[in-house]
């Protein structure tokens, strides 16, 4: 494999003006920049980029801290991350954390080791997240947060309106001419919370009761959950919601199933709205839920991340909140 040394020997030039060429430290002549160019072309020469990073103390690599790579919501904002950073010739490290605090503090170390120019994190603000966030800002590590972490009003967040997301979501219920109208989130999830203080924004903003039966909070947004919580609120033949809002898709999917096995029929006997919509478009009939601009917000982190890189933004952090909005779908019907 050929080295800088040969690339040097080659164009007649010395190794630290080959250095020069291939990092734009200091200027070279037109002719002599060529003649290293094409020295490097005829011999295959690769740089050695992580080497390079070392010196300059500068890896042109962010990285992206997720929750679960398995979750359908996360990967449209990581197309929009790596797209702004394949622009800027940037690579992107998948820190798939899957919230567990060993792996969480694994990655800080890693993180810091291999110099990593900023790092993006979409995950809830745990002790340990909120402890690798300390830990990067002290070494001087870009940090935006990415719909996750809100209480991190230290850093730059882009953040979706999520108190937006549940009033679009019983509002249209409501609109739709349902009165008993229940809702599925996350107990303990910030998401969650917004997301039901919109929801009861939305039944009051149409005079309609709150059934405190009909709320009911689980340990996770999954699948799995949304069935189980599903199982609960259909449990009673005699009683149960006739319109209901899962905060989001995933979960609103196991509601569904819960539905089904309880000889139910969606929208039939019971109007079902999801929100993200990440697997609402796919099901069929499709799922009527609140999309959130997933990879728009991917990309806006990458901006943000990238300016304060390059400091072409300083100063205090700013937070970019994005708007949802209602994807109709075949999930709810009108009630007379």
């Amino acid at each position: 494999m050929p080295t800088i040394k040969d690339v040097a020997v080659k164009a007649q030039v010395s190794i630290a003006t080959v250095s020069a060429v291939l990092n734009g430290t200091r200027p070279v002549s037109e002719p002599t920049r060529l003649r290293v160019e094409e020295a490097i072309r005829q011999l295959g020469y690769q740089p050695n980029r992580m080497a390079r990073g070392l010196k300059q103390r500068k890896s042109q690599m962010i990285a992206h801290v997720l929750p679960s790579v398995m979750n359908p919501f996360f990967p449209a904002m990581l197309k929009g991350i790596e797209d702004i950073a394949y622009e800027a010739d940037y690579s992107v490290l998948i820190c798939n954390t899957e919230m567990d605090e060993k792996r969480i503090r694994r990655y800080s170390q890693l993180l810091l080791e291999m110099q990593t120019d900023g790092v993006v994190i979409t995950a809830p603000g745990s002790d340990a997240i909120h402890e690798l966030a300390r830990s990067l800002r002290e070494h001087g590590v870009p940090i935006v947060a990415l719909h996750g972490p809100r209480s991190m009003d230290y850093v730059d967040r882009v953040l979706v309106n999520d108190e937006e997301c549940g009033y679009l979501a019983s509002s249209t219920l409501a609109k739709h001419g349902h009165q008993e109208i229940g809702f599925l989130g996350v107990d303990g999830s910030t998401t969650s919370r917004l997301r039901y203080q919109g929801f009861i924004r939305g039944l009051q903003s149409h005079g309609i009761e709150l059934y405190r039966d009909y709320v009911l909070l689980g340990q996770g947004f999954s699948q799995e959950e949304g069935y189980r919580l599903g199982q609960m609120l259909f449990s009673n033949p005699s009683s149960w919601p006739n319109g209901i809002v899962a905060a989001n898709d995933v979960m609103a999917i196991g509601l569904w199933e819960a539905a089904l096995n309880a000889g139910l029929e969606v929208p039939e006997d019971v109007s079902l709205i999801g929100i993200d919509n990440t697997l609402a478009s796919i099901m069929r009939p499709q799922m009527a839920s609140v999309e959130i601009p997933t990879y728009e917000m991917g990309r806006l982190a990458g901006e943000q991340l990238l300016a304060r890189i390059t400091k072409n933004q300083e100063g205090t952090p700013v937070t970019i909140r994005l708007d949802p909005r209602l994807i109709t779908g075949h999930t709810v019907q009108s009630r007379g």
